[in-house]
């Protein structure tokens, strides 16, 4: 039951991150953001310094008495997330919401993850004091091949920005990331200058669809910043304009800034650890097989 719901819901997020893949972005004229410089040194060694080196997350930290409302429990949750430095909205809450499932319906059950420069150790505890150990190393859950195609990194103050290149010269931006100056994590923004396609649902629970073209989706999103984003209409396919835009710093900055970030990297440590660690349990049912008839009941789907 586990291995067959873990499926599913990962299946879900494929599914959910695929509905990115038709989204039209605004190109800019230029490497953003303006002003920055090309980042010296290794991006991804810059990314896994600024994560944890111990985390524990477990039914040790947080229990649920079950005359608790759906309140206590959202502001108990919240108050949890926040302690551990983990921040996220959207899809990528559906993989946290899968993790913490089976504590929040009372399971005995914590995950430490020790962080070396080399190794992530995994220590699990379940159903009173059995113990299973696991060990990943950095490289196989943060290979160079992910830094590598996210772009060219430009900095500038506290932001990141990694532009990627078109055949006609224009660049785009699929991730920035803004570092918190009083605690070093970043935060994450996927395809923050990027609009749906016309006729594409809003989510997957109804038929909603977007009704505007993407220069009128644009036209929304910067508000009354258009003139600073200097922006020229170009095409994006034979059907279809968008923007391509020279804005200047601040613009650039205020803009992104008014959109929520969609996570941030402690958040990005836990769930690739957790996507690593269930891969090797779906396929490993001997060392595994005592921790999955345990969790077994905690993820049953209707």
């Amino acid at each position: 039951m586990v291995k067959r719901n873990i499926i599913f819901i990962s299946s879900l997020l494929l599914i959910l991150n695929s509905c990115d893949n038709d989204d039209i972005p605004m190109y800019f004229r230029s490497m953003q953001p303006v002003g920055g410089k090309l980042f010296k040194g290794s991006v991804k060694d810059h990314f896994i310094n600024s994560l944890p080196k111990i985390m524990y997350i477990g039914s040790k930290d947080l229990n649920f008495d079950s005359t608790y409302s759906e309140k206590q429990i959202d502001a108990q949750m919240e108050k949890f997330f926040f302690d551990l430095g983990l921040a996220v909205d959207g899809i990528h809450s559906i993989s946290l919401g899968m993790l913490m499932l089976p504590i929040m319906q009372g399971a005995d059950i914590g995950v430490q993850i020790i962080r070396s420069n080399r190794y992530i150790d995994l220590n699990i505890h379940f159903d009173d004091n059995k113990i299973i150990k696991e060990k990943f190393e950095v490289n196989s859950i943060f290979p160079d091949s992910i830094f590598n195609e996210k772009g060219t990194a430009i900095k500038k103050e506290n932001i990141i920005c990694f532009n990627k290149k078109n055949d006609n010269g224009y660049y785009y931006i699929e991730e920035i990331w803004e570092i918190n100056r009083s605690d070093g994590q970043f935060y994450i923004y996927e395809k923050p200058f990027y609009v749906g396609m016309p006729g594409k649902r809003t989510n997957i629970f109804d038929d909603t669809r977007i009704s505007n073209t993407p220069l009128e989706s644009f036209d929304k999103q910067l508000g009354n910043m258009k003139k600073s984003f200097d922006l020229e209409i170009i095409n994006f396919n034979d059907s279809l304009k968008t923007y391509s835009a020279n804005p200047n710093y601040m613009s650039f900055r205020y803009a992104l800034n008014k959109k929520s970030y969609d996570f941030n990297s402690n958040s990005s440590f836990l769930i690739s650890v957790f996507e690593s660690f269930f891969e090797i349990m779906e396929s490993d049912s001997v060392k595994y097989g005592t921790l999955l008839d345990y969790l077994s009941p905690y993820f049953e789907l209707p």
